[in-house]
């Protein structure tokens, strides 16, 4: 089994994203997505003691290694916040 690198803050997945994504609009909806699961999860923490964020930051980056368009990478970091994060649904329609 391949071990692929954690990824633990926004700015590692942003590099690595700006390699291949080179629409402004498209890193405008991951970041959005990113904000959002943010604050979702503040406060939440893994059993390792990690922040719950680095968990959904970790499966988007995975995704770059098969350069995942923006939709798929903010899917990634978002696919969390109803089971894990409480979101309201209502709440994530107007926003996204």
């Amino acid at each position: 089994m391949t071990k692929y690198k954690s990824c633990n803050t926004y700015d590692v997945l942003e590099a690595k994203l700006k390699t291949y994504i080179t629409e402004n609009e498209d890193l405008e909806l991951i970041k959005k997505a990113y904000d959002y699961a943010y604050d979702k999860h503040f406060g939440q923490k893994r059993l390792t003691g990690e922040e719950y964020i680095t968990h959904p930051l970790s499966v988007a980056y995975i995704l770059t290694s098969i350069n995942a368009d923006a939709t798929t990478i903010a899917a990634a970091i978002l696919h969390d916040i109803f089971y894990m994060g409480n979101a309201d649904i209502d709440d994530f329609r107007d926003i996204f």
